[in-house]
C-alpha cells in the first residue's frame, strides 16, 4: 500500500492507494445480475431502451457505442483524469490556466457523467427532483443528502425557525468576539455541555470552522498532531496550518496510532500532542475504538480530539453518538462537531473538559475571531433538533434509521455487491473501484432514478470510488428494495459498457477500469 500525502494539495488530501486489479469480465466481482427497475424520465444523454422510463434494458451495442461517442477514453477523455490532475496548473494567467479543468468538467456534464453541484427544486425528501449545472431535471430516490433523522421539514423545526426570525431576527450582526452572541446561542452552548457532559462550549458558524479552528486555536508550531490518515479535510488542513509536526496513522489502527504516538513523544518530549479522529467516518461508515485511544492518550500524556459530525444525534443513547455508545461522555478531551447533519442546521461547536482552553481558541482561531456568529435561526433550529434527538421520538427515529440501513446493507450484500462500514451504520458505502467505472455506474444510476452520488478521488483514496448511501429513517421497504435493484443494475450496465476495454490487456485504457 502506497501513501498519498497531499504535498501538491497543501496537505488537503491524505489517503491510501490500492493497486487496481481486474478480475475477469465480471466487474471486479462487483455484481450479480440485477432485477429490472422502473426508470423515470430524466432527459439525459445516456442510452435507454424502448424510450425513457422503460424498464427494458438498453442494447449492449448501444451502451458500448455511447462510450465511443462521448470521448470517454484517451488522454483527455472523461474517464481518464481525476480532479487532482488540475490542482497545480502553471502559468501567469490565473483564469486561462484553469480552462482545461472547465473543459473537462463540461465534457463530463455533456456525457451525463457529472453528478455534483446539484440544486434541488423542492424539499429533498425520500424522493427528490434536482438538477446539476449541465443537464435538465433529475428525479429519483434520494440517497445523497445527510438529513439523517429527516428533521429538516419537521413541524417543530420549522416553527422554531419562524419564531426565532420573528422574535430575535435573522442575523447575528457581529462576530463572536464582539457582540455576535445572544441568549439563544448561550442556551445552545449550555445544552451541548449538558448533553455530552462537558464544562465549556464555543459555537462556530460552520462545522468546518469548528474542526479547523480547534487545532489552529490550541496547537502551536512546536506541538505535535497524531491523526487518523482518513480524518476529514477540515482536520487535515487545520493540522498542517497549526504545525509541521503531523504524524498520520493507518485508518482505525490503534496499534499504529500507539507506534506513531510513542515516536512523537520520543522526538518531542516537551511538546503538547493532540490525537485526532472521528466518531464515524463519513466516506467509510466505520467507527474507531475510542476507548482504546483514550487509554493510549492518558498513557502518553496526550490529548484526544474527536469530530462527531456524522454520528451525533443519529446514533447512541439519547443521540450521543459514538461517545455515548462507548461510555465516554465527558471523557474525551476535546469534541468538535456540526449541526448540519442530523441536527439540520448550519453551524458547529467545540466542547472542552477544561475551561482554560476557551480563550486561546476565541483569540487565536480565525474561524471564530473573524467570522460572523451562527444566526439566531440556526441556533434555535439546532436547540430544537437536540431536544427531539434526546426524546422518545428521537429514539424511535434512530431505530427506524437503523432498520432502513440494515435492510439496504443486507440487500446489497445479497445481490453480490461489496459494502463496507459498521453494521447498522447510517452511512452505507458500496464499492465500485476505479474512478472511470464509478463515473459510468453513477451516470447510469441517475438515469435510472437513483440519486446516489459516486464519491471518487481525491475525496476517497485512488481506485476506491464508491456510492455513499446516506440513510434516512423515513424510507419504505419498497424504496430501499428499489434502490438495491437500481444500484445493481447501474453496475451491471457499467460493466457491459467497459467490457471491450477490459479485454485489451493490462496496459493503456484498461487502467481506467
Amino acid at each position: 500500500m502506497a501513501r498519498v500525502i497531499g504535498e501538491e494539495f497543501n496537505n488537503v488530501l491524505v489517503g491510501t492507494v490500492d493497486a487496481v486489479t481486474i478480475d475477469g469480465s465480471d466487474g471486479n466481482n462487483l455484481l450479480k445480475e440485477s432485477a429490472d427497475g422502473d426508470a423515470p424520465d430524466r432527459g439525459r444523454g445516456l442510452p435507454m431502451q424502448a424510450g425513457r422510463g422503460s424498464s427494458s434494458w438498453p442494447d449492449r451495442e448501444d451502451l458500448q457505442k455511447f462510450v465511443l461517442n462521448h470521448n470517454l477514453f484517451g488522454e483527455n477523455g472523461n474517464l481518464s483524469k481525476n480532479v487532482a490532475r488540475f490542482y497545480n496548473p502553471k502559468g501567469r494567467d490565473l483564469f486561462r490556466r484553469n480552462a482545461p479543468m472547465l473543459d473537462w468538467v463540461r465534457s463530463r456534464g455533456g456525457a451525463g457523467l457529472f453528478q455534483f453541484a446539484l440544486n434541488w427544486d423542492d424539499l429533498p425528501d425520500d424522493l427528490v427532483r434536482c438538477r446539476n449545472p449541465f443537464e435538465g431535471a433529475i428525479e429519483g430516490l434520494n440517497f445523497t443528502t445527510v438529513d439523517y433523522l429527516s428533521l429538516s421539514s419537521h413541524p417543530a423545526i420549522v416553527d422554531a425557525a419562524v419564531r426565532a426570525a420573528t422574535e430575535v431576527g435573522v442575523h447575528s450582526v457581529s462576530v463572536g468576539g464582539l457582540m455576535g452572541n445572544f441568549e439563544l446561542s448561550a442556551a445552545l452552548e449550555r445544552t451541548l455541555c449538558d448533553w455530552l457532559a462537558y464544562e465549556s462550549c464555543i459555537l462556530f458558524p460552520t462545522g468546518w470552522a469548528a474542526s479547523f479552528g480547534a487545532l489552529v486555536g490550541l496547537v502551536r508550531k512546536h506541538d505535535v498532531i497524531v491523526m487518523d490518515e482518513l480524518a476529514h479535510a477540515s482536520l487535515q488542513q487545520g493540522a498542517t496550518a497549526a504545525t509541521s509536526n503531523v504524524f498520520r496513522y493507518r485508518h482505525l489502527d490503534n496499534a499504529d496510532a500507539r507506534a506513531k504516538l510513542q515516536a512523537a513523544r520520543m522526538r518531542f518530549p516537551d511538546a503538547a500532542i493532540v490525537v485526532v479522529t472521528e466518531g464515524m467516518y463519513s466516506m467509510d461508515g466505520d467507527v474507531p475504538d475510542l476507548r482504546g485511544l483514550v487509554a493510549l492518550c492518558r498513557e502518553q500524556e496526550a490529548f484526544l480530539l474527536v469530530d462527531v459530525c456524522h454520528d451525533l444525534a443519529a446514533s447512541g443513547p439519547e443521540g450521543t453518538g459514538s461517545l455515548g455508545e462507548q461510555g465516554l461522555l465527558g471523557e474525551v478531551d476535546i469534541v468538535v462537531g456540526a449541526f448540519s447533519k442530523a441536527l439540520c442546521a448550519n453551524g458547529g461547536f467545540m466542547l472542552f473538559k477544561d475551561a482554560s482552553a476557551v480563550y486561546p481558541v476565541k483569540f487565536f482561531s480565525g474561524t471564530f475571531t473573524y467570522s460572523t456568529s451562527i444566526s439566531p435561526i440556526q441556533a434555535a433550529v439546532a436547540q430544537t433538533a437536540i431536544a427531539i434527538s434526546r426524546s422518545n421520538e428521537g429514539e424511535a427515529l434512530r431505530q427506524a434509521l437503523r432498520r432502513c440501513s440494515t435492510r439496504l446493507r443486507e440487500g446489497l450484500e445479497a445481490a453480490g455487491l461489496r459494502v463496507f462500514g459498521k453494521d447498522g451504520s447510517h452511512i452505507v458505502p458500496l464499492h465500485l473501484g476505479p474512478e472511470g467505472f464509478g463515473r459510468i455506474a453513477g451516470g447510469r444510476a441517475f438515469e435510472l432514478g437513483l440519486v446516489a452520488t459516486v464519491i471518487e478521488f481525491p475525496v476517497v483514496p485512488l481506485g476506491s470510488a464508491r456510492y455513499r448511501f446516506s440513510m434516512r429513517p423515513s424510507y419504505s421497504n419498497e424504496q430501499i428494495d428499489q434502490a438495491i435493484s437500481l444500484a445493481s443494475r447501474s453496475i451491471t450496465e457499467a460493466t457491459i459498457m467497459a467490457a471491450p476495454w477490459r479485454s485489451r490487456g493490462a496496459g493503456g485504457l484498461l487502467a481506467h477500469f
